[in-house]
């Protein structure tokens, strides 16, 4: 509106074909500008871009243009950002433009996917400027607007996007934004469709707000990684309690407990193809699981995948979260990086015991366990019949442990096929037992032992063991080199008979089950 005015002023009896010329020198120039990251326009590039004397002198009256020195600028940089999205409405096929600028969908790539944050106004621009309301005010003064083209080549690019190199550096925040500022349902809709997985960070209310929106309309989602800043503000200002800038500043708290205890649950976890949700690295209360939980057990939540490392969740949370799984449709559960202790195990250990719990992937490395978990384990492991994957990486359960989890395993009720042990606190005085359970369990066909060493006795009865007819292991986790000569001739030996040994490619499987996220370039 205040470009049309401050136009209509100056050219109102003017023709829309004229004015239309004007109109693309000062985006052309605005948008060469942007590519080349230049602000600071001197009378050569005014003149290249066919800005004639007497059109700098109506930019500078309706404050489009400013002088600064014998230069120029853009009154304002939203001016140049909006001028510099409305290039791309008002170019012709047969206009030849400064080849370094790009086509709209480079421009889309480097906002969206290679984190231009400076262009980040042009492209909310472009998805105000493709509205069809925006385009029928633009049109009787400088024809043809091709909204509808242009949306149609935003969402190509998107969708180009999704599915190359791209597809896990899109920014939803800017996508959001730019959703706003179109608000044409239809468009969003089509959009937010092309999206089965997105990463999102959360570091303000406002970025909190837009998220609830437009995930609730993300209908096609699938994967949702979810960052959350550790601390920001939680409670409306009251003047009764203080100073505002008193507030600011003291008033803080974690995210979940901001917002009633987690509402933002009941929006992420109903989406309808939401079947992974990934909160790595957020603290929640016992409080927001038991919110997290209720949501959960609703019959419209079909969360299948839920990975919670690293996420300060005590024993009792554990319970909750636990109770939660014979109601549910989770079957992997990432606990990693919480003090769960054994305390937390025992509660978990009584559900997967239940009939109606569909668990099959559990992953309690870094929990603070002892042997002592080990012995509930054992009940569990004989009496559950969907489990098959059990990690207990990075847990103090030496051998006496270790001892205990291989009596479930040579109990043939035992269903297990892989079993996590690496950095466990166990020794060679262990590989007996690991090796008689090699040869006893039928289903065992992937085993972690990564980051242990063992004497040369201890390994050679492991690959006795793995030698063996009756043995069914596929694949080992294991630093070989670590080993002396000969145990690395016996290795190498059982490899030749179809087992895979694996040092530290495993560490990849092992990020992606765990739900490790590794967010060093965000404050969460």
């Amino acid at each position: 509106m205040f470009m049309l005015s401050s136009f209509r002023s100056v050219y109102a009896n003017c023709s829309s074909k004229e004015n239309r010329a004007r109109l693309k020198t000062l985006c052309t120039l605005a948008v060469e500008g942007m590519w080349k990251r230049v602000f600071v326009f001197n009378s050569e590039d005014l003149r290249r871009n066919r800005i004639c004397e007497s059109e700098q002198t109506v930019w500078l009256q309706v404050n489009f243009l400013n002088t600064r020195g014998d230069c120029f600028v853009f009154y304002n940089p939203a001016l140049q950002w909006y001028f510099a999205a409305l290039f791309y409405f008002l170019r012709e096929d047969k206009d030849k433009p400064h080849p370094i600028i790009g086509s709209l969908p480079q421009l889309l790539k480097e906002i969206y996917a290679c984190g231009e944050t400076q262009w980040s106004m042009t492209g909310i621009f472009v998805f105000g400027i493709a509205t069809e309301i925006v385009a029928a005010m633009l049109k009787p003064h400088f024809g043809f607007i091709p909204s509808k083209e242009v949306r149609q080549e935003i969402l190509k690019c998107f969708r180009s996007l999704g599915q190359g190199d791209c597809s896990g550096k899109l920014s939803p925040q800017r996508l959001f934004d730019g959703l706003l500022d179109s608000q044409e349902e239809p468009f969003e809709t089509q959009v937010l469709d092309l999206f089965e997985e997105m990463t999102i960070d959360i570091s303000s209310t406002d970025e909190l707000s837009l998220a609830k929106i437009y995930l609730l309309k993300s209908q096609k989602l699938k994967k949702l990684h979810l960052h959350i800043q550790h601390r920001i503000f939680s409670e409306i200002y009251n003047p009764e309690e203080g100073d505002l800038e008193e507030f600011t500043q003291e008033k803080t708290c974690s995210f979940m407990t901001n917002f009633g205890n987690g509402a933002l649950f009941p929006t992420l976890l109903r989406l309808p193809h939401l079947k992974s949700l990934n909160l790595y690295g957020t603290n929640l209360s016992s409080d927001v699981v038991e919110n997290m939980c209720s949501v959960l057990k609703c019959p419209t939540c079909r969360v299948e995948e839920l990975l919670l490392g690293n996420c300060d969740i005590s024993s009792e949370a554990c319970g909750v979260i636990a109770t939660s799984l014979t109601k549910c449709k989770v079957k992997h559960l990432s606990l990693v990086e919480n003090p769960l202790k054994n305390e937390g195990v025992m509660l978990l250990c009584q559900i997967l015991k239940h009939p109606s719990c569909v668990l099959k992937t559990l992953m309690l490395s870094y929990c603070c366990l002892t042997f002592i978990a080990c012995g509930h384990l054992y009940e569990a492991l004989l009496c559950n019949r969907s489990l098959s994957l059990l990690d207990l990486g990075s847990n103090f359960l030496e051998d006496t442990g270790v001892n205990i989890l291989c009596e479930a395993l040579k109990d043939p009720t035992c269903c297990l096929q892989e079993l996590w042990l690496d950095m466990c606190e166990f020794t060679t005085g262990s590989c007996a037992d690991l090796a008689l359970a090699l040869t006893k369990c039928k289903t065992l066909t992937s085993l972690n032992l990564d980051w242990m060493t063992f004497d040369p006795d201890g390994l050679e009865l492991l690959c006795e063991a793995l030698n063996h007819k009756a043995c069914n292991l596929k694949v080992l986790g294991l630093d070989k080199s670590a080993s002396s000569k000969e145990s690395q001739m016996l290795l190498e030996g059982v490899e030749k008979k179809n087992l895979i040994i694996l040092h530290y490619p495993w560490i990849n499987e092992e990020r992606k089950k765990r739900g490790v996220c590794l967010v060093w370039n965000s404050k969460n």
